[in-house]
């Protein structure tokens, strides 16, 4: 059995001396180093191309502006007063029915996408409503759809009263004007 003694309890002062030697890297932390830089490399790559994606997405339009928005407000705000107040002169010359399927066929000819729509059949859709009341019907049951862009669904939606005539050219929308003020209809594109 080994003999232990007493540890000895000493005021004076001991001076350790010690050396920092620098610790020698091994090739498993660097390859570990290396392998977290490749982890965050695609992380970078991916948020760089979200970053681009959502920057082309906002120049072409699919993606809308505070301003957009604002004037959205506003334009919801005016048709749906004219909504209102449209039917109480005139009646509608059509039943719902009709008028809902103009609102398709509006949509069907706009819906698949800004290059290949049949925008001569839409003008002349939106040229169908004989007094204001019909425009407004037309309103109604054409609601709130989605357009496509290139097969992508635009996730913004089509202001009612616009029912997609964002797509149609400026001479395409002053023709529909005009019909519309010949016919003595009030709602201007």
């Amino acid at each position: 059995m080994p003999v232990t003694t007493p540890a000895v309890k000493t005021n004076l002062p001991v001076k350790v001396e010690t050396k920092l030697v620098p610790k020698k890297k091994s090739k498993k932390e660097f390859k570990l180093k290396d392998v977290q830089a490749q982890n965050v490399v695609p992380w970078l790559l991916l948020g760089f191309a979200g970053f681009a994606l959502f920057k082309v997405a906002q120049n072409f339009g699919l993606i809308k502006s505070k301003e957009e928005k604002e004037q959205d407000e506003k334009a919801k705000k005016v048709i749906k007063d004219f909504m209102l107040s449209a039917c109480e002169l005139t009646p509608s010359t059509g039943p719902d029915a009709l008028w809902l399927g103009v609102a398709n066929g509006i949509w069907g000819a706009l819906e698949k996408s800004k290059v290949s729509d049949n925008k001569k059949k839409a003008e002349e859709l939106l040229k169908k409503p004989q007094n204001d009341c019909d425009v407004a019907k037309l309103i109604d049951l054409y609601g709130i759809r989605t357009t496509h862009f290139f097969g992508l669904p635009e996730f913004n939606g089509t202001l009612p009263g616009l029912l997609g005539t964002g797509e149609l050219s400026e001479s395409a929308l002053e023709r529909i004007n005009a019909d519309y003020r010949n016919k003595g209809i009030r709602y201007k594109w």
